[in-house]
């Protein structure tokens, strides 16, 4: 010590503040950064606003909007234990841990609209959302808008997304998918948005969508069984 203070023309004593100084700095950034989700945290207690069984209030509002609205009907989602928006890589993980979601499909307007719950199981960076979760939610959405819209089992050509900001775990958003264009009626293309349900203007995620008509042309006009019957 006295060596390292003597090389540095100070006294012990002044370097043992200078140390304790940096030690207590060094400290304070990190809790700091923690706190705020810059540092890696993939442990220690969980937050319970991140597994919720309950809708808060601007979901609530959203989703009994839409039911009393007569342009939109539910989407009963189908139950599956394969599925990754319904199963997580855990025995323990439950519904509330991963994602919840809630879609009503508009066929008169081509639209999706609905909440999703973001769980405990989906963390990326830490505290947060990961991105493929993100995207997979967002195609399963415009597929929901594509296979209603077209009335026929549809598959995925491209997905496109922005992501703007990060996801809290947690998180209760609105989503929307809408019908853009159709190329003939082998192509339609959709867009989309994550968007916060306090703040519809703050947008966590969009991006476009072109899927493709998975029913083969069974007849010489090339149309699809279900419309070269009518």
């Amino acid at each position: 010590m006295e060596f390292v203070a003597h090389s540095l023309g100070m006294t012990p004593s002044d370097l043992q503040r200078v140390a304790a100084g940096f030690a207590i700095g060094s400290a304070a950034t990190v809790g700091v950064c923690t706190a705020l989700g810059f540092l890696p945290l993939w442990f220690g207690p969980e937050l319970r606003s991140w597994n919720r069984e309950f809708w808060d209030e601007p979901a609530a509002q959203l989703i009994e909007e839409l039911d009393n609205d007569p342009n939109f009907e539910l989407y009963r989602v189908q139950e599956s234990n394969r599925n990754f928006l319904q199963t997580g890589p855990q025995p323990d993980s439950t519904p509330d841990r991963r994602i919840r979601r809630v879609l009503y499909f508009s066929r008169k307007e081509k639209l999706v609209r609905g909440v999703v719950h973001f769980g405990a199981d989906l963390e990326g960076p830490p505290r947060s959302v990961h991105g493929g979760c993100t995207a997979a939610f967002l195609d399963a959405v415009a597929g929901v808008a594509a296979y209603r819209t077209n009335r026929a089992p549809c598959l995925t050509a491209s997905l496109h997304i922005n992501y703007r900001e990060k996801i809290p775990l947690g998180s209760q958003l609105g989503v929307e998918c809408k019908h853009e264009s159709s190329e003939g009626w082998r192509k339609s293309r959709f867009s989309y948005r994550l968007y916060n349900l306090r703040d519809p203007k703050r947008v966590y995620a969009d991006g476009d969508a072109l899927f493709i008509n998975a029913v083969i042309p069974s007849n010489k006009k090339g149309l699809p069984p279900f419309l070269a019957l009518k």
